[in-house]
């Protein structure tokens, strides 16, 4: 249940109904909904962040930012293979949250992590891959990113208005990256830096429907002189 508008859907609804619109309680009630994808746009968080993998009795993720900072600084540079597999699969599992950089605090809850693991190593090195495979279409060789995370990060903070932290623990590398690559395709195609962002369309639409209630409005009640 509404109980409450945004200063932005309730301006709109007085913008209306100063200009003699009838407005619906449908027509609050999507004004509503529009304007708040303006002030808090909706990036559907919850596909950002790829398919889950269970195994084990843990679900694994495609990295996100800060998950793969970590194991480029530490999951690397550990030596036994097992370990190795285990800290990989902590980072896919965990990489929502901040993860230890202490080597020897990540080494420890490492271990304590994987033996916990209800799977053998080959089924959990599948699940690795499988979770791999959703960001195939990442080039981490010579040509991919050479930004770090945080820049990465910012640079969609810049774009989007959206906060940091989410494009880092709550967004998989390959959306981050993919969303990247359609914005600044889609700002060359149309010589705009801010077209495009996901505030702004929101914006847009919420200034159609609203068009769009004018145009019902006018066209029911020219109905009902004639």
């Amino acid at each position: 249940m509404l109980h409450s508008l945004s200063d932005l859907a309730a301006e709109s609804i007085e913008t209306l109904s100063a200009e003699g619109v009838k407005v619906t309680p449908h027509d609050v009630l999507h004004i509503a909904a529009l304007a708040d994808l303006v002030m808090t746009p909706t990036l559907r968080l919850s596909l950002a962040r790829g398919k889950p993998v269970p195994v084990g009795g843990v679900t694994l993720w495609p990295l996100t930012l800060a998950a793969a900072g970590w194991w480029n600084t530490i999951g690397e540079r550990l030596i036994s293979r097992t370990v190795k597999t285990w800290a990989l699969a902590f980072a896919m599992a965990e990489g929502r949250r901040l993860l230890p950089y202490d080597m020897l605090t990540a080494y420890k809850e490492i271990l304590i992590w994987g033996s916990k693991l209800r799977c053998r190593n080959k089924e959990l090195v599948e699940a690795i891959s499988l979770v791999q495979e959703q960001d195939a279409i990442i080039d981490t060789g010579e040509k991919g990113p050479k930004a770090t995370p945080g820049e990465i990060s910012l640079m969609l903070t810049a774009m989007t208005g959206v906060k940091p932290r989410v494009w880092e623990y709550l967004c998989s590398m390959s959306y981050t990256f993919a969303l990247i690559d359609a914005i600044v395709d889609h700002n060359s195609a149309d010589g705009t830096s801010t077209k495009h962002d996901p505030s702004v369309k929101a914006l847009r639409a919420l200034g159609l429907a609203m068009d769009r209630i004018r145009e019902r409005h006018f066209r029911e009640a020219g109905k009902a002189n004639g």
